[in-house]
């Protein structure tokens, strides 16, 4: 699900979107985006 939709956020050589301007992303989608990473890496610091 992340990959999915970070693969139109981030360009394949890093982050960001490169040489294209950035998408345009709603204040939902973009708080939705960070509490799921939050949740990933919340999720990955208690497996380690």
């Amino acid at each position: 699900m992340l990959k999915a939709f970070f693969i139109h956020v981030r360009n394949p050589h890093g982050h960001g979107a490169g040489s294209q301007p950035p998408p345009a992303l709603t204040s939902h989608q973009t708080e939705w985006a960070i509490e799921t990473a939050m949740a990933w890496i919340k999720n990955l610091v208690r497996r380690s």
